[in-house]
């Protein structure tokens, strides 16, 4: 006999995701052996966000938050800062234009705060800032099983 529709409710269902040698295994809430056999090696995303190519995902207020991990961010404002006196700006806004990051919110806010700082510092010395129109605001549309050139 089947299921009862109490017994379907509960159960979880687990997705495995990849990307080149990276996986993920995503699971709904509920009963499934996977949670039994692997309890010691699983990390909740809502307590302690993934980092991915770069990346910070987790789950923030019901919703999930992608923003650029901490230790590539430090990154990025070194070297933008570090080169923020001695770069022309067109090369600057050439670099910003090129980083690989979509924008997410979280990300947006990231790269606005780096622009920021970088044209203040520009601006102290006396030259040109950069247009704030380099960054992105929108993503882009990916077709997932597109064949790569």
């Amino acid at each position: 006999m089947g299921q009862g529709a109490g017994q379907q409710a509960r159960d979880a269902k687990v997705q495995y995701l990849r990307y080149r040698s990276t996986f993920v295994l995503v699971a709904t809430q509920g009963e499934h052996p996977f949670f039994e056999e692997e309890r010691d090696n699983i990390r909740d995303a809502r307590e302690r966000p993934i980092r991915f190519y770069g990346y910070s995902i987790g789950y923030r207020d019901g919703h999930p938050f992608v923003r650029i991990a901490t230790g590539q961010y430090r990154e990025l404002v070194e070297a933008f800062l570090s080169s923020a006196l001695t770069s022309a700006g067109d090369v600057l806004a050439a670099r910003f234009k090129a980083l690989p990051f979509e924008p997410y919110g979280p990300v947006k806010v990231q790269l606005r705060r780096l622009l920021q700082r970088v044209n203040e510092v520009r601006r102290s010395a006396g030259l040109s800032r950069i247009d704030p129109g380099v960054l992105r605001v929108k993503r882009r549309a990916i077709k997932p099983f597109a064949l790569v050139e």
